[in-house]
């Protein structure tokens, strides 16, 4: 069952609503986001200052307030943030939080910490990896990596053998008016999930659909708020964005699948595949755009799973046999394969290549970063976008050709945390050897 705990909000430093309306210090979180949001909507037309009578009235601050609301202008509502503590959150439901741009979170590692899932099945499976990466890493570089380095990329790769509803830790800070919003479309999806062509396993929709009823509660809760009397209700976005696919319009049940193609200039799209466990890496990139859909290959029989490249022929068919072993037990893995559709600006692209294209970042990920690095240097007819990528590829200058992409510490970037593997010269996107 999902906990969620109020750890920490803003309010106005001045007083606190109740306070003013009972002579209560005791706060009324959502009283006081809702004087606040009225003080906002008011500067809009303030003929003095923010400390004026007018802006500070306390019933037409109420008025205001509720009126933005009705009409659907929710950032006045957005001024006041608060952080909330989720206790077994199932990771799924993270990452939907998490695709939501405008939030701050920390969240428990599944690279630092040895990770327990629900399922029996699941922990056995990733104790079993887990020891096999310890294994192979060692092999491979116990003379250059630590025990505890060793630890760390042996759990990063076992993981995943969990499941998307394997429980987690996050700390999770957001606008009030976006956690309005948010219970909105949770409760919509919850009661529309399984009607949506989204993902063929029912048992799937089904455990994701009592999630995000699960997560409504436990929200209410925390903030004391009447599930049935929200002080928000969302008019603008009714699905959650995570699982808005490339087939999406209004009336999704009722449209017939339209594809996105992929397009690389000053901005872009791309849709490639890749497990849960890099989209949940992806996500964190906030000034991009991400979304997912089900691969839909008619000839297959079971779904595709990431395979770890440390993995020989023999091991990754034992690999994959695991993974089948946990899917035939309607349990969705976090190595599941889905498409991604990503979509942003050249700028923000080359953010993400700061961050992913590094022996600490996860290696789905980071090789991924690479191979749309390359395919956006030479598919771009934007000389804007060539020239801005340009110092994140290694390129033959006489015919522009690519032969290799960088790593973040050899571009513009000032490291200040290297991996023990770059004082060895071994880069993420070498052949040999990958974990």
């Amino acid at each position: 069952m999902i906990k969620a705990q109020l750890v920490a909000r803003t309010f106005e430093t001045r007083n606190s609503a109740k306070s003013i309306l009972t002579g209560d210090m005791d706060f009324d979180i959502n009283l006081d986001a809702k004087l606040l949001a009225g003080k906002a909507a008011g500067i809009c037309y303030m003929p003095d200052d923010y400390l004026s009578e007018g802006i500070n009235d306390t019933e037409k601050c109420l008025k205001r307030a509720d009126l933005t609301a009705k009409n659907g202008h929710y950032s006045t509502w957005e001024h006041m943030s608060v952080s909330i503590l989720f206790t077994n959150i199932p990771k799924i439901m993270s990452m939907t939080l998490n695709n939501l741009k405008y939030y701050a979170a920390s969240e428990k590692s599944a690279r630092y910490t040895k990770m327990e899932d629900t399922h029996p099945l699941c922990n056995n499976k990733y104790n079993k990896w887990l020891n096999k990466f310890k294994k192979l890493i060692d092999v491979s570089y116990g003379d250059i990596l630590s025990e505890k380095e060793i630890e760390k990329k042996a759990q990063e790769n076992a993981r995943y053998m969990l499941s998307v509803f394997t429980p987690t830790t996050e700390l999770y800070t957001v606008p009030y008016g976006r956690l309005m919003m948010l219970i909105s479309y949770l409760s919509i999806t919850a009661n529309k999930f399984e009607d949506m062509r989204l993902f063929s396993n029912s048992v799937f929709k089904t455990k994701y659909a009592k999630a995000c009823n699960e997560l409504v509660d436990a929200i209410c809760e925390a903030l004391k708020i009447d599930r049935n009397n929200l002080p928000l209700y969302d008019k603008k976005f009714i699905k959650i964005p995570l699982f808005l696919p490339n087939n999406y319009s209004k009336s999704l049940e009722k449209t017939p699948m339209i594809k996105k193609y992929d397009y690389f200039g000053d901005t872009y799209t791309y849709t490639y595949e890749g497990s849960f466990a890099q989209l949940a890496q992806a996500q964190r990139h906030r000034t991009l755009d991400y979304t997912i859909s089900e691969i839909r290959d008619v000839d297959a029989i079971l779904p595709k799973f990431y395979i770890p490249k440390i993995l020989n022929s023999k091991l990754a068919d034992e690999w994959i046999a695991d993974l089948r072993e946990i899917y035939k037990e309607n349990i969705i893995p976090q190595a599941y394969m889905v498409n991604i559709t990503e979509q942003g600006t050249v700028e923000n692209f080359a953010l993400k290549c700061t961050e992913r294209l590094c022996n600490q970042a996860q290696l789905e990920i980071a090789l991924q970063t690479s191979e749309t690095l390359m395919r956006y240097y030479s598919l771009t007819k934007s000389d804007y976008a060539k020239q801005y990528l340009r110092g994140w590829v290694r390129v033959d200058i006489c015919d522009d050709k690519i032969n290799g992409v960088r790593r973040r510490c050899d571009c513009a970037y000032n490291c200040t945390n290297p991996d023990t593997l770059c004082k060895y010269k071994i880069s993420f996107n070498d052949n040999t050897k990958d974990i």
